[in-house]
């Protein structure tokens, strides 16, 4: 950040600046009315505060903070130019009901909370959510701010250059659910472990674009008990074991993947890589943010069966689903060739026809579900028929063939070509 040192503030005179008076009154016959179009709040009863690039260096005058703002709750700080923390813990210990503070983007890489005055560790547990993401922080400091903040609950800690975790850490910080430490250079699975020794009550964790490469599963390990969600987009993760690991998380839940270099090993489409990836993780419900319903479970999972029984080395999921379903007769279209993704015309009951990209190898009933979200409609308030593009061109009466809702049926068993289309017949309509 460059700077002229004459044009950086005081927390305090950005302060003002920003929420000054509905009226400035220069003299006294000179009345300066600012705006009258909706009422301003006053300042000490204000309970969010922004002031992100505000040329911001220091805090300025302590009681002119405690006594202008006593009521704020959530403070912005962040992309200014504090370098010192002691200047931001000074300011906290002012804001006596802060619970969310954000100081992203402040040059502080060069400051070290360990050589601070022993002072600044005094306890302020008022404040539960805090982002520190590319401030240049180190671990161990990290770890001070933690004891300075004890009640911390939400953590963001991204694009720190962290690339690895202290292996003597004896304390653990049990307030702690959520934390994001997305964009940094964390190397093995060993470090991210210790993550979870660190927050044991963990419940929500983001180690999205990180350095890692695999994920180790570590027998009678009590790491990571009670997470529910987990982001590891576009990370390095080359070999499917690592995905499968994820099932001995005993809480896990939501999961995020996408991005990472396993899935281009096979050139997999998005459908593909999910119904993979669903049929490996049994305890999953819900992936990159779409549910995992009951109905897309079975068919990921038989899939998965399919795709696997000519392989000599199977994977360890494929013996559990054997168990459940038996052996599968093999199906040809069961095949993960580009070939299986066809561009089709849907038209008909829709607002504009549209070209989409079918994925031949699922069922009719997920193809339905699919356009259905698409269209924000319930599958059983819509047929889908499917026209050839041939037999259309050629013949006035041909009308097509109507697309049954099967859970067993491939969209392949219709023989869907490059250029056919598929029409949209809405039940929901009044027909006069």
């Amino acid at each position: 950040m460059n700077m002229e040192q004459s044009d950086l503030k005081t927390f305090c005179n950005a302060l003002h600046e920003k929420f000054s008076s509905q009226y400035d009154f220069d003299n006294l016959d000179n009345i300066i009315v600012r705006s009258l179009n909706c009422p301003q709040q006053s300042l000490d009863k204000r309970k969010i505060i922004g002031l992100d690039h505000c040329s911001i260096k220091n805090a300025g005058n302590y009681d002119d903070i405690a006594n202008s703002c006593p009521m704020v709750q959530e403070l912005d700080v962040s992309s200014n130019y504090f370098e010192d923390w002691s200047e931001i813990i000074n300011i906290t210990k002012c804001l006596r009901h802060l619970t969310c503070l954000n100081v992203s983007h402040n040059p502080l890489d060069r400051d070290t909370l360990l050589q601070h005055d022993h002072n600044l560790s005094t306890p302020q547990k008022s404040i539960h959510s805090l982002v520190i993401n590319n401030t240049g922080i180190d671990f161990q400091s990290l770890l001070k701010l933690l004891d300075i903040y004890p009640s911390v609950a939400v953590l963001h800690f991204c694009i720190n250059d962290i690339s690895s975790i202290p292996g003597n850490l004896n304390k653990q910080y049990e307030n702690v659910t959520t934390v994001s430490m997305a964009k940094n250079n964390i190397k093995t699975w060993a470090d991210i472990r210790k993550i979870g020794k660190l927050f044991p009550n963990l419940v929500s964790l983001n180690i999205s674009e990180n350095l890692f490469k695999e994920i180790e599963y570590e027998k009678n390990s009590n790491d990571f008990c009670h997470l529910k969600n987990l982001n590891i987009m576009e990370c390095p993760i080359d070999d499917w074991e690592s995905i499968e690991n994820l099932q001995h998380l005993p809480q896990l839940r939501e999961l995020r993947i996408k991005g990472c270099p396993i899935y281009a090993k096979k050139s997999l489409t998005e459908k593909q890589q999910r119904c993979l990836t669903v049929a490996r993780l049994p305890n999953i419900t819900k992936l990159n943010g779409s549910n995992v319903e009951d109905e897309e479970r079975e068919d990921a999972e038989r899939l998965f069966i399919r795709f696997h029984m000519k392989g000599e080395n199977k994977p360890t999921r494929y013996q559990d689903l054997i168990q459940t379903y038996g052996k599968l007769d093999e199906l040809a279209e069961v095949n993960f060739d580009r070939s299986f993704i066809v561009d089709v015309l849907v038209k008909g009951d829709v607002e504009s026809p549209f070209l989409y990209s079918l994925d031949c190898s699922q069922t009719v009933r997920s193809l339905y579900k699919e356009l259905g979200t698409r269209l924000k409609l319930k599958k059983n308030k819509f047929n889908l028929v499917h026209f050839e593009q041939e037999e259309e061109e050629n013949d006035s009466t041909y009308v097509g063939r109507k697309m049954k809702k099967s859970n067993v049926q491939r969209v392949t068993s219709y023989y869907v070509r490059e250029g056919d289309s598929v029409q949209v017949i809405r039940l929901d309509l009044d027909i006069d």
